[in-house]
């Protein structure tokens, strides 16, 4: 009597509990049919009570066939009940159903359990459900929002990347056209220096020449003196001419080559400046195509214009040569020195000369490396 009362009391307790658990339990027999559920398993499969529950689920199979949503594989094939039945424990597995009468469907996910006697002969099988819908809906929605903006980014890369191709064109087409300017600018210089020989010199050796003659002449004292001042305008005209031309056309530049040219450069720069400027260039260069000639020619001139304008130097030393195609103008100073780390985009101040040159340098594939230190002079190399 007392071992059946522990009985009644135990059977009562663990009712209790299989009733007041939320997840929906079922109990089915060695051949899969249903046998006990609680109200989470009725709750779980949206029935009003047990009885239409009761009524509604003969066995495990129907019930299913009845509920999987028709384009999942065969229910059997994939219950994980067989397996359970064949003494085989499965957790976390996930089904979604389907009533087929409301075409309302949820999330569930499972653990299966065989259930043995004290022979150990499996005698049916516990199964514990619980709805997962919010956490599939989340997953579902948290995967679509990956994926959206996954898109996103490559949208934006892509959008990026064409971007970066349109304004690395800009700046190739920007390049070409400053390198293209300053040699329509050279050979407008050029042009100009031959109208200002051919046309106004010529005039002004003519009238220095009506001048001469026109002295010769003898006239009282002061006519003299008016014709002298006259004269000595012309003659000054005709200097700053002749000047201005050289600095325009530079005929030693197209007539006696690069050598010539950089060392009257040099000379001129030292007649005004305490430095001395030292160059080393072959002769062969003479023959180069003009507008080479004249690229090089302007990379030296604004090297060495900055080298006398700030870098306190006592010497300076231009050396150009030729490497495989590549012509490396390297021009060297003893001077103060300067960080380079600090040479940036020019600005108010300045910094244009050496900005310029980078610029058409890089439109013919050329390259300008500055090495300087304060206090140890500087080292500018531009290859072209």
């Amino acid at each position: 009597k007392r071992a059946e009362e522990a009985l009644r009391e135990s059977r009562a307790k663990l009712e209790a509990a299989f009733a007041s658990m939320a997840e929906a339990i079922f109990i089915a027999d060695a051949e899969g049919r249903l046998i006990d559920f609680n109200e989470g398993f009725v709750r779980y499969h949206r029935f009003k009570d047990r009885e239409e529950c009761s009524r509604t689920i003969a066995d495990c199979p129907r019930y299913l066939e009845a509920y999987f949503q028709d384009e999942t594989p065969a229910p059997m094939e994939m219950w994980a009940m067989p397996r359970a039945l064949r003494g085989e424990m499965a957790s976390d597995v996930e089904y979604m159903l389907r009533r087929k009468d409301t075409d309302e469907t949820w999330w569930g996910s499972y653990n299966f359990s065989p259930i043995k006697d004290e022979d150990g002969r499996i005698i049916g099988a516990v199964v514990a459900g619980r709805e997962i819908t919010d956490r599939k809906r989340a997953e579902a929605a948290l995967k679509e929002a990956k994926e959206s903006l996954e898109q996103k980014v490559r949208e934006r890369t892509l959008h990026l990347q064409i971007l970066t191709e349109q304004l690395e064109k800009s700046r190739h087409e920007l390049r070409k056209l400053a390198s293209e300017l300053v040699i329509s600018e050279e050979r407008e210089r050029k042009r100009v220096a031959g109208v200002l020989h051919d046309e106004v010199a010529q005039t002004l050796a003519a009238a220095r020449m009506r001048l001469d003659l026109l002295q010769s002449i003898p006239s009282d004292q002061k006519d003299k003196k008016t014709l002298q001042e006259v004269k000595d305008f012309l003659v000054q005209s005709i200097r700053e001419v002749r000047a201005l031309m050289n600095d325009l056309g530079n005929p030693l530049l197209f007539d006696l080559g690069l050598k010539s040219a950089c060392e009257a450069l040099g000379n001129r720069l030292m007649e005004g400046h305490p430095i001395r400027i030292s160059c080393d260039i072959q002769d062969e260069y003479k023959h180069l195509d003009p507008d080479m000639k004249a690229m090089l020619f302007q990379v030296v001139r604004e090297l060495l214009n900055n080298v006398v304008k700030h870098s306190r130097a006592q010497n300076a030393h231009v050396r150009i040569d030729a490497e495989n195609g590549q012509f490396r103008v390297k021009v060297t100073d003893d001077g103060i020195g300067f960080d380079s780390k600090m040479l940036g985009v020019p600005s108010g101040e300045g910094g244009f000369g050496l900005y310029s040159i980078r610029e058409r340098l890089t439109a013919m594939d050329g390259s300008l490396s500055i090495v300087s230190a304060p206090g140890t002079g500087t080292v500018v190399t531009a290859v072209l």
